[in-house]
């Protein structure tokens, strides 16, 4: 399902599953997942190389998840 996302924006799992992500980064940016907005782990960090783009985290029910630079946002429910 293509959403509407924001950068820097943290979002929520409710759906009562894990949820895939689908996340094509812009350069030089990151995926974070986690239990709470303070308590994260960053799951990828892109360099230069456009080969990076492709990130596709699982998301378990109630984490948390945000990056700060994409292209592309699907989720997978």
């Amino acid at each position: 399902q293509t959403v509407s996302r924001s950068n820097n924006t943290w979002y929520q799992n409710t759906t009562g599953r894990p949820i895939q992500l689908g996340i094509g980064l812009l350069t030089n940016r990151y995926i974070r997942v986690g239990s709470s907005t303070g308590s994260y782990v960053t799951i990828v960090t892109t360099g230069g190389d456009y080969s990076e783009e492709a990130n596709c985290p699982i998301v378990p029910v109630n984490h948390y998840y945000q990056t700060n630079g994409w292209r592309d946002w699907t989720e997978f429910r």
